[in-house]
């Protein structure tokens, strides 16, 4: 689906790239190394596969990660390609009802005892989705004949997914070179070594640490350099990788400094790989704008990830992307025409230069506005020539904080700078098209805020919603139970927080989550954290549970290691609050 030309937009995106497509490619052989990028399914069991990948529950993001590090390695003269596993899949599963029906007469037995039966049907759709991951594997490698095979692994629940497309690959592609990046392994040791170790029966080639485009484009040159053969391949000299050195998991000689995003453009779509009969505006859209947070929430690794350090991939390329999907989110058929616009806080106040042009150098600032303000008039340009068009976003409630807060006491200054005229902004961003706006309020117990380092007043909370709603703009509700600081008597005291919110009618969405003890967090290195928590032994398996939100760990006294916050009191007040959020609904 591409874009038409217009007097508004000079951001022309080819086709979708079909198999065929990348069939005829084949005919026009190539020296440059090519890199085929694989978003990889979610799935920790067969009963979250199943439910992941039907009809209405399939994963339809955009993998913008990867499709940023394809968009970079383009730039550089590089093919490269991205496939979302789970629009392949989730076709499987579909037209697949015949031959699961097939194995469940086979080996399904009537009589069998209940535990027996569901045992039996997770076996059969774990056959299955296995053998049909692999089966797509296998011929997509076969027809893009990639030099390079990478894997976006943001998600532990991706792992099990990724062991088995890797140890496939290196058996039946031994030449191929191996690359894996993101979150989830690039801040857990545990998670590479497992991946890079032979003797794991895996043995991937490297591990890009951080953010992926430089890294990628840095291996990808290298392979190049050692003519395809990656047995010649010199890693020792690449900064922001880990790599197997024939003993040990070696780190490489130095971090990467982080590049600037302006050098990758509007990410190129055309780049993805999709299954016939699915097209861009099946999926959910997202923009970017500000890459990286000024927080220091201990449950998030973005401050691992960015250092607290915001860049911009500049106005004029996301101008030229958020043309390109609102056109495809327009032509769409049915359903929501919405637009996520992904920055973490839309009120985030930014350095511009005298160019206009957003900048870390304090001598270079000239001025400051919010990021809504920096692309205002480019969501006004967008939302004027698509009207059926709506956005949503994210903020931070201390930007709307009221003006007798205690000023000089106020927690990171530099994420919580308030807005000096919140009802105008508001107002500027109802018409534009931003009709729902997500705050990261976590929890109603100051004490769990606290110890969570969410840099947030309880008594800012309120106020924030009420503004929004008196802008016209509906207001969601981020929530985590099971935070560090957690007790049941404090979890309590933050559901009763909750029922007031939605008893007023502050709220009209709720996104509830159990607490994750993610790997590259500070939950994970804080001392007066990890002395309080006790993860369950199988942990590093299944840390992260999408679906089915069960706690991993448990809160314990760090003096006499009795348990004070237990797994099943979790469930209870988490449970307590996903029913709280289905009267909004």
């Amino acid at each position: 689906m591409g874009i038409e030309n217009s007097e508004q937009s000079e951001y022309e995106q080819p086709e979708e790239i079909s198999l065929a497509d990348q069939e005829k490619q084949e005919a026009e052989p190539t020296k440059k190394p090519k890199t085929l990028i694989f978003d990889t399914p979610f799935h920790a069991d067969p009963e979250t596969a199943k439910q992941a990948l039907d009809d209405s529950g399939m994963q339809k993001e955009i993998p913008r990660g990867a499709l940023s590090v394809a968009t970079l390695l383009e730039r550089r003269g590089f093919e490269a390609s991205v496939v979302p596993m789970d629009a392949f899949l989730s076709q499987e599963f579909m037209k697949g009802g015949e031959e699961r029906e097939r194995l469940l007469k086979e080996f399904y037995e009537e009589e069998a005892p209940k535990e027996t039966r569901e045992l039996q049907q997770k076996v059969i759709d774990e056959a299955f989705f296995i053998t049909k991951m692999r089966e797509n594997l296998h011929r997509l490698i076969e027809e893009v004949n990639p030099q390079v095979i990478a894997f976006s692994y943001m998600f532990s629940p991706t792992e099990r997914s990724i062991r088995a497309m890797v140890r496939y690959i290196r058996e039946n592609f031994p030449d191929k070179t191996i690359v894996l990046g993101g979150n989830a392994v690039s801040f857990d040791d545990d998670s590479r070594e497992t991946f890079l170790d032979p003797s794991k029966n895996l043995g991937a080639d490297v591990i890009v640490n951080r953010e992926g485009e430089w890294t990628m484009l840095d291996v990808v040159e290298s392979l190049e350099q050692a003519e395809d053969d990656k047995t010649k391949l010199d890693l020792s000299q690449i900064p922001g990788i880990s790599y197997w050195d024939g003993e040990k998991v070696v780190d490489s000689v130095s971090e990467r400094k982080r590049g600037d995003p302006i050098e990758i453009g509007p990410l190129s779509y055309n780049k993805i790989i999709l299954p016939e009969g699915v097209n861009m505006g099946d999926f959910n859209h997202y923009v970017l704008f500000a890459r990286g947070c000024m927080g220091r929430c201990a449950f998030c690794t973005s401050l691992e990830m960015y250092r607290r350090v915001v860049s911009s991939i500049g106005l004029e390329s996301y101008r030229q992307e958020l043309d390109f999907v609102a056109r495809s989110v327009h032509e769409k058929e049915g359903g929501e025409k919405t637009v996520g616009l992904l920055d973490d806080d839309l009120l985030l106040e930014l350095g511009l230069d005298a160019e206009g042009n957003v900048t870390r150098e304090e001598s270079e600032i000239v001025e400051r506005k919010t990021v809504f303000e920096i692309v205002e008039p480019i969501l006004r340009d967008i939302h004027q020539r698509y009207p059926d068009i709506q956005f949503t976003a994210q903020a931070r409630v201390g930007h709307l904080r009221e003006n007798d807060t205690d000023e000089k006491n106020i927690l990171n200054p530099e994420a919580n700078t308030k807005i000096e005229k919140p009802d105008e902004v508001l107002r500027k961003m109802k018409e534009v098209g931003i009709n729902l706006v997500f705050l990261g309020i976590e929890n109603g117990s100051q004490e769990i805020l606290d110890t969570s380092r969410k840099d947030t007043k309880i008594d800012w909370i309120k106020p924030a919603c009420r503004k929004i709603k008196n802008a016209g703009i509906e207001v969601g509700a981020f929530w985590i139970v099971g935070l560090p600081g957690a007790t049941y008597e404090r979890e309590k005291q933050s559901l009763e927080f909750l029922q007031e919110l939605i008893d007023e009618g502050l709220i009209d969405q709720l996104e509830s989550h159990v607490f994750v003890p993610l790997p590259g967090s500070a939950s994970r290195k804080q001392k007066s954290i990890v002395g309080t928590m006790k993860l369950d032994e199988d942990f590093e398996t299944k840390r992260q549970s999408l679906f089915n939100e069960t706690p991993t760990y448990e809160y314990i006294d760090p003096k006499t290691g009795r348990v004070v916050f237990s797994k099943t009191q979790i469930t209870e007040l988490f449970n307590e609050t996903v029913n709280l959020g289905k009267k909004l609904k």
